[in-house]
């Protein structure tokens, strides 16, 4: 099970993360027919000790896991493709699409 993760800052929204959540959006909709890929965003007013326990500062940040241990992190605003870098190593070749 590979899981996304966008962590965004609500409590001051700006433009960036706006931007970022529509390309996270387009990204996982490219995956949404694969049943072991799920995209999560979680948010400074819902999730603040999540945020706090993983020691997140900057926002937006990409957290990327791989069977509950995490595999990468990435913070700022990202490409669909650079995502979709990350989470191919880690799916079935016969998976991707093309």
């Amino acid at each position: 099970m590979i899981e996304v993760i966008k962590v965004i800052n609500t409590q001051f929204p700006n433009r960036t993360e706006n931007i970022y959540s529509s390309i996270f959006g387009r990204t996982s909709g490219y995956y949404a027919d694969e049943p072991n890929i799920t995209f999560i965003e979680k948010n400074t007013i819902e999730h603040s000790d999540w945020i706090e326990k993983n020691n997140i500062t900057s926002f937006p940040t990409t957290l990327f896991y791989k069977d509950g241990e995490l595999i990468a992190t990435r913070r700022g605003i990202l490409a669909s493709q650079h995502i979709i870098e990350v989470i191919e190593p880690y799916i079935p070749k016969f998976a991707i699409k093309k």
